[in-house]
C-alpha cells in the first residue's frame, strides 16, 4: 500500500486519489465551487482550510492541501518509483 503525505498532519492513500488540482479552479469553475459547496455540507470535507494551494479528491472525502499540486505529484510519484524498486527487490531475491 502506498501512501502520501498532504500536509496538515494528514496522509491518504494513494490509489484513493481521484484528481489533485490547483485552488485556483474555484476562481473560473463555478461547478467545481457548486460540487465543493455540497460536499461540505454532507460532511465529505475532511478539514477545510482558509490558506490552501490545493485539493485533493478522493474515492470518499475532499481534502485541502497547503502544498502546491507540483509538490504533491512529486510525493506521489517518489512514493511509486520506491515501491515500484522494493517489489523489484522482493521479486529478484528468490533462492
Amino acid at each position: 500500500m502506498m501512501f502520501i503525505h498532504i500536509g496538515n498532519n494528514q496522509v491518504i492513500h494513494v490509489d484513493d486519489i481521484v484528481i489533485i488540482m490547483d485552488y485556483q479552479i474555484l476562481d473560473t469553475s463555478p461547478v467545481m465551487k457548486k460540487m465543493l459547496q455540497k460536499a461540505e455540507q454532507e460532511g465529505k470535507i475532511k478539514e477545510k482550510l482558509t490558506d490552501f494551494k490545493s485539493i485533493i479528491i478522493t474515492d470518499d472525502l475532499i481534502y485541502y492541501s497547503t502544498l502546491s499540486v507540483a509538490t504533491l505529484n512529486k510525493r506521489s510519484r517518489k512514493q511509486l518509483m520506491f515501491n515500484k524498486e522494493n517489489s523489484d527487490l522482493l521479486l529478484n531475491d528468490g533462492p
